[in-house]
């Protein structure tokens, strides 16, 4: 059974570990969905998504 799973990045570029996370999901025939504020290098599979659409930034909140 494939689930989905649902993760969240704030800050620098992904580390090696987070990656090998990231990729070992995809390998084990999950879905990944990475949502950040940032674009980041992903592997393969990770679908990315744009943080904004369910948490504004913090310095984006009170913009108008």
């Amino acid at each position: 059974m494939n689930s989905t799973f649902y993760m969240f990045h704030h800050g620098q570029e992904l580390s090696a570990l987070e990656r090998a996370c990231m990729k070992s999901f995809i390998l084990s025939g999950h879905n990944l969905v990475l949502f950040s504020y940032d674009k980041f290098d992903v592997p393969p599979g990770v679908a990315c998504q744009d943080a904004r659409s369910i948490l504004p930034r913090r310095s984006e909140e009170h913009t108008s």
